[in-house]
């Protein structure tokens, strides 16, 4: 439920954040009628107010979730209760490629908490997924959406912890020693399998927790978490893993994955 609200307010968020001049919105420079001129822009009091608006929602949605579904991967928000991997049905891919009973929505909105300047609310959600979540679960995910939502969230939280510029307030705990950076790269370690007997060198689409993929299918999306995560963990396995697959792509394909804004500071073809 926090997930599709969040979802749902990027273009407010956008909006927000941009605060966009009529100029800066009318890019090719053509008249504006009656209704861009009106809603095209917003004033001071409005971007504030839907600022004020999109917190609420999002407190609404997250305290829903802690009070009526934590520690479970989501709400339900039609029958008001968590709701976990279908253990009845291993078919019904719509909940069992992402939910795999590890506290989902709890590390998704990590990164919210901290944007939004929620310091003890994203410190008591960091101490929450350190003593109570932990992947070692009899489940199938789909290894896009656990890199993006679960590795991910991971990564971008303990760089926030890490960042000494203290951007949204120093979010560090007092006894936090990296341990979500410890259980991203236990994840990550959980995704390997999904490159075994690749024809492509690009993962297979689902893999166990505990053990090897399944249905085979390529997509490239994990490699941007999975290099950053090699890059703060300083793994030689996983700097390994990059130079096999990033050459064997370009014998086989004649690409090379990489991200769509690159920083020029992260070499990610450079090893």
């Amino acid at each position: 439920m926090v997930v599709l609200l969040r979802a749902s307010l990027w273009p407010y968020v956008l909006v927000l954040v941009l605060n966009v001049s009529e100029c800066a919105y009318n890019i090719f420079r053509y008249p504006l009628n009656r209704i861009e001129r009106k809603y095209g822009s917003l004033s001071d009091s409005e971007r504030i107010k839907l600022k004020e608006d999109t917190r609420e929602m999002f407190y609404f949605g997250y305290d829903s979730y802690m009070k009526y579904a934590y520690p479970q991967d989501e709400l339900n928000p039609i029958l008001c209760r968590g709701r976990g991997p279908d253990r009845d049905d291993p078919s019904n891919i719509n909940i069992n490629d992402i939910l795999g009973d590890y506290s989902l929505t709890l590390i998704d909105t990590l990164d919210t908490l901290a944007i939004l300047g929620d310091v003890e609310g994203f410190r008591r959600a960091v101490q929450l997924v350190i003593e109570n979540v932990n992947f070692d679960k009899n489940s199938t995910v789909q290894v896009f959406e656990a890199n993006i939502r679960i590795l991910g969230a991971l990564l971008s939280a303990h760089l926030l912890i890490e960042d000494k510029s203290h951007p949204f307030g120093n979010l560090e705990p007092e006894w936090y020693n990296g341990e979500l950076l410890d259980m991203a790269s236990d994840l990550a370690s959980r995704f390997m399998p999904a490159f075994d007997s690749s024809k492509t060198g690009l993962p297979h689409p689902r893999v166990y927790s505990t053990s090897a993929p399944v249905i085979p299918k390529d997509d490239g999306s994990p490699m941007w978490c999975r290099k950053r995560h090699h890059k703060i963990q300083n793994d030689p396995v996983y700097t390994k893993f990059f130079e096999d697959l990033i050459k064997d792509q370009e014998a086989k394909m004649g690409v090379v994955p990489r991200p769509a804004e690159e920083d020029p500071d992260d070499d990610f073809l450079d090893f």
